[in-house]
């Protein structure tokens, strides 16, 4: 693994994040001139709003860079309709059993931060306190290894390189366990994959007598409903309150002495999938090992099958925007006076 490649992050970025590892006050205020006139100020008030957690000595530094990082957020929030850099990635990546164990947010974490090595600038929100638009979605689960998870980041630009040769390298910067496997650039007005996410596939290792796991299957997928407590509120107070499973699993066999079931998914319902085979094989969540999500069912996004509408408008709003902006001859007649006003 190379993971200790350096980095090819732009070089004000990457001195101004030395500065405030170094707890260089004065050498990272110094930066601020440059990193504003490059467009990286914001990126940069991102990464010291993080170091502010584990040092507090920075805040000082924070308090003076949060009003130029204001300005900066408002002056993106102006142009976000009109940025035609802008790209949409959409990434499949695996996680294996080395790294089961970690949640989203840590996924997202290390998955960005990859990117940002390798030179890559996921765009931020537009939020007051901006993070990477970087999503993974539908979430996996804890405890659960996937082969082709889903995430969706926005990048500032473009990748102006062979997509195998980024994701190459994104890879060995990774820890493993963790891996891309696919990456396709989108238009930043198409579907998110969230809403398209219809189906979730996974495979268990049955570690359980085959007779009994077929059994308890045929009981269930014979079942009309199949109730199963789970811990939650009653009328605003504390109590099992009962889930019917049968609804979300569309098939279940077991193969070979792999456990097979396909979950549907809904927006708004985030069911565990090892409570819910747990459930149905009638033993505890924490006892069942090696669950995989093999892959994710999406829809055809109908944006993408509409095209032509969006990017007719896109292409109206760019050569608007160029016009004002390159001086043309416009002229704008008040109706309150025939005297025109000219522009350029």
């Amino acid at each position: 693994m190379a993971q200790f490649a350096p980095s090819r992050e732009p070089a004000a970025l990457l001195a101004f994040r030395e500065t405030i590892r170094r707890r260089d006050i004065s050498a990272a205020r110094s930066l601020f001139d440059e990193l504003q006139g490059k467009g990286l100020l914001e990126e940069a008030h991102e990464r010291l709003r993080e170091s502010v957690r584990q040092a507090p000595s920075l805040q000082a530094l924070k308090l003076e860079m949060d009003p130029l990082a204001e300005q900066a957020r408002k002056r993106r929030s102006a142009n976000w309709q009109l940025d035609a850099k802008r790209v949409r990635i959409r990434l499949r990546f695996s996680r294996g059993a080395a790294l089961a164990a970690l949640g989203t947010p840590e996924l997202q974490t290390l998955l960005v931060e990859a990117l940002r090595l390798e030179g890559l600038r996921p765009a931020l929100e537009l939020s007051r306190n901006p993070k990477p638009l970087f999503q993974i979605a539908p979430p996996l689960s804890v405890g659960v290894e996937g082969l082709r998870e889903c995430a969706e980041c926005e990048l500032f630009e473009p990748v102006r390189e062979e997509v195998d040769q980024v994701v190459h390298r994104v890879n060995d910067r990774l820890p493993e366990g963790l891996a891309l496997v696919s990456w396709v650039e989108l238009p930043t007005w198409a579907s998110a994959s969230v809403g398209l996410a219809r189906e979730a596939h996974y495979a268990w290792p049955c570690a359980l007598p085959p007779e009994a796991v077929r059994a308890k299957v045929e009981t269930f997928l014979a079942s009309d409903d199949f109730p199963l407590g789970k811990a939650g509120k009653v009328e605003g107070q504390k109590a099992d309150k009962l889930v019917d499973l049968r609804p979300h699993i569309t098939e279940m066999h077991l193969d070979r002495g792999t456990l097979r079931f396909t979950m549907a998914l809904r927006s708004g319902v985030a069911l565990n999938p090892l409570k819910l085979l747990g459930g149905v094989l009638g033993v505890e969540a924490t006892s069942l090992q090696g669950l995989v999500r093999e892959d994710i069912t999406f829809e055809e996004d109908p944006r993408l099958a509409k095209a032509e509408r969006f990017e007719t408008k896109l292409k109206n709003f760019y050569e608007d925007a160029t016009l004002l902006t390159s001086g043309g001859n416009i002229t704008l007649v008040d109706e309150d006076d025939d005297e025109p006003l000219q522009l350029g």
